[in-house]
């Protein structure tokens, strides 16, 4: 329910979880691809799906590895325990849409995470094996200097957690 993507008006429709990774299994064996990048918008959406996935991973796809988008608010209603499953189940990199180290700016996006969520997250995720990689979002409309530089800091604050495993996009908001 992002207030600025276009796609948050259409019903959600997901592949299970089992059937996808029979589905990759089949491509491993034909193309020898080791690693794959899920690019659903938010594979997170279903937290029971993500949990066969990485599951059915583990027993069909030893030795290859995956990663994908996911939501933060998603990956917090993950237990420890569930994400030691993840990361057994091949997850290598959540890129993660922190969008902004602003929590006016989350609030006035639609975004339902505080920007100290994302820190949480890349320390339990780099504890694991996995890297992030963060979405950040700059001149959305009202965004302020002092926005700006809140995400600045946060981003350097996720940087220093390991400079070789936490990944970082930006953009600039243009709406459609």
């Amino acid at each position: 329910h992002c207030s600025f993507c276009y796609w948050s008006n259409h019903p959600l429709t997901l592949l299970d979880g089992r059937p996808l990774v029979e589905l990759i299994a089949r491509l491993k064996r034909r193309y020898a691809v080791k690693q794959f990048h899920l690019a659903e918008l938010d594979f997170f959406a279903s937290k029971a799906r993500v949990l066969a996935f990485a599951d059915a991973w583990r027993a069909a796809l030893p030795g290859a590895c995956w990663f994908t988008l996911a939501s933060p608010v998603d990956v917090m209603r993950f237990t420890d325990a569930e994400l030691d499953r993840l990361a057994a189940g091949g997850c290598k990199k959540l890129e993660l849409g922190s969008e902004s180290g602003s929590a006016a700016v989350l609030r006035a996006i639609g975004k339902r995470h505080q920007p100290e969520d994302s820190f949480t997250l890349t320390e339990k995720l780099l504890a694991r094996g996995i890297s992030t990689m963060h979405n950040f979002i700059f001149g959305f409309v009202g965004e302020t200097r002092d926005d700006r530089e809140r995400s600045l800091d946060l981003i350097v604050r996720l940087h220093s957690l390991d400079p070789d495993r936490v990944f970082f996009t930006f953009r600039f908001f243009q709406p459609p």
